[in-house]
């Protein structure tokens, strides 16, 4: 079987998920296969899981069926986004993940002992160069993290 994983991206203030989350979606949605994964949690307490929010741009905006998106609500961090995720995995799949175009070299990194994992990246969507210099920035220092502590 053939999954796409669509790594979540933690809603904005006021609750509002953010564009990059959308472009996430948008791309997976293209890609062809058996089940959809979405993770994210409910970081913010909005009431809704990003996973559920996924889920739902995915059924109402592109007309996948609601039997092949598996949910993982669970998930606060890209780590326990992979981490639950391939729990819900048989072996011997296919793996596609989906995530923006700056998260993917962390995500690449923690999944490069994997063989059945492939990626495809959706493209970065800054509301400013303000946002656009705190995401970078945030990424830098957990990719560091991530390639000092995880082997």
């Amino acid at each position: 079987m053939k999954y796409v994983l669509i790594l979540g991206l933690r809603f904005q203030k006021n609750c509002v998920y953010h564009p990059m989350l959308f472009e996430r979606v948008r791309v997976a949605a293209n890609i062809d296969c058996d089940k959809y994964i979405v993770s994210g949690n409910d970081v913010e307490g909005c009431g809704i899981t990003v996973a559920d929010k996924m889920k739902n741009i995915l059924v109402k905006c592109f007309h996948k069926d609601e039997e092949n998106v598996i949910l993982e609500p669970k998930a606060m961090s890209t780590i326990q986004n992979l981490y639950y995720s391939c729990r819900l995995i048989p072996p011997g799949s296919k793996v596609i993940v989906v995530t923006s175009s700056f998260h993917m070299p962390r995500v690449r990194l923690l999944l490069q002992n994997f063989s059945n994992v492939s990626f495809v990246e959706s493209p970065n969507r800054y509301r400013d160069e303000k946002e656009k210099k705190i995401f970078e920035f945030h990424e830098k220092r957990s990719y560091n993290f991530v390639k000092k502590n995880y082997k």
